[in-house]
């Protein structure tokens, strides 16, 4: 029995953590079986650029699990119909029976794309995914690795910009800081934790489950700054507007870039924070300072939770102890019964859409989950 891991999308922090649980799991159950490691993500299925994960050594092993990144590279390929094919024939040729796909939602999606051409082709093949993203939304799972860590960069950012910037009351007027999260808010929404009091920072958050209302926004700014001399807000990168365009849309000469699918790059574009910053200075007449972690927030090994290790772990670890029985296309989900933590298989067939904010979003409950 051999098998091929993937390490697929963005990295976070704890991505190898995970990589590293799933490569020693595996050489207690398979000592005779040999895992590759495919380097840059999918990419690795049509041009395969493989390490003999079965011999590394113990050195490797220990520095890609004390490292953020990704140890096999990630990336964003998505696979045309003509690669599929190419893909189950060259893991048959391999004699690949299990592929192993650490990644978010686009990483399911490719999983589930893989299992269904090789049931099509009659080519046996076992579909067993990891869960990793800091933007939380991957479907069925109580959280995703990845998160807890991001959550905790960006609130003690927060609490951190505000003792900064209310030192410079007066000086400094409106803050504005930007989370990441294309569809969900669950990054920005967690920065709400910061908060000791009712008057704490942040003072707004701005999420892609509400379309931005600019009286609203403009009116509460204004309240704020009013009450207090300074403005903090939590703006995630996917805010949009009511006819459902992205705020970095919203500015005339914006470097606006696109991927393959046509999905606009939030990450390279000048986000929604230039077009906010542009209300509160014209209608307003604020000062305006913008704040963007950008890759920080799901890089920072110094903000490495306890329990973004466990979670990260126990799924890597999971995925091999359910490749033995699992069917075709499995994600290893994650459920928490307290401060103990618990697998289960969930077909990647249900694994599709994002999850998103719910209405009545708790930020208690979640600062238990990022510091448990």
């Amino acid at each position: 029995m051999n098998a091929l891991v993937l390490q697929c999308g963005g990295p976070t922090a704890v991505v190898n953590v995970s990589l590293v649980s799933l490569v020693r799991r595996w050489r207690e159950k398979h000592p005779a079986a040999t895992l590759w490691g495919g380097r840059h993500g999918a990419h690795a299925f049509v041009a395969p650029d493989w390490i003999n994960l079965s011999t590394v050594g113990e050195g490797w092993l220990a520095m890609a699990d004390a490292s953020p990144g990704m140890a096999l590279g990630g990336g964003r390929d998505r696979l045309s119909g003509t690669q599929l094919d190419e893909a189950i024939a060259m893991l048959a040729s391999r004699a690949i029976e299990t592929v192993f796909l650490i990644g978010g939602n686009g990483t399911m999606a490719a999983g589930r794309s893989v299992a269904a051409r090789a049931r099509e082709l009659h080519v046996p093949l076992a579909i067993a995914a990891v869960p990793k993203t800091i933007d939380n939304d991957i479907p069925c799972t109580d959280v995703c690795p990845g998160f807890p860590s991001a959550a905790r960069f960006l609130i003690e950012a927060v609490r951190d910009i505000a003792a900064d910037q209310s030192a410079m009351r007066g000086y400094e007027q409106v803050v504005l800081i930007e989370a990441m999260g294309r569809h969900a808010g669950w990054l920005a929404a967690s920065t709400l934790a910061a908060r000791s009091g009712p008057h704490d920072a942040p003072h707004l958050v701005l999420v892609p489950e509400q379309p931005f209302d600019e009286s609203a926004f403009l009116d509460a700014v204004r309240a704020q700054h009013t009450r207090d001399g300074l403005c903090i807000a939590t703006v995630a990168e996917g805010v949009r507007d009511a006819d459902g365009r992205f705020l970095t849309e919203r500015v005339a000469d914006a470097a606006v870039e696109r991927d393959a699918s046509g999905q606009i790059i939030l990450g390279r574009s000048g986000g929604p924070l230039p077009y906010l910053a542009s209300l509160v200075r014209d209608r307003l007449g604020l000062r305006c300072r913008l704040v963007r972690p950008d890759v920080l927030q799901r890089c920072s090994r110094a903000h490495v939770t306890d329990v973004d290790r466990r979670i990260a772990a126990l799924a890597g670890a999971a995925a091999v102890d359910t490749a033995d029985n699992a069917a075709d296309a499995v994600m290893v989900a994650l459920r928490s019964d307290g401060d103990q933590w618990r697998t289960e298989l969930v077909p990647l067939d249900r694994i599709t859409g994002e999850r998103t904010l719910p209405p009545d979003f708790d930020p208690a409950a979640l600062q238990r989950i990022i510091t448990a």
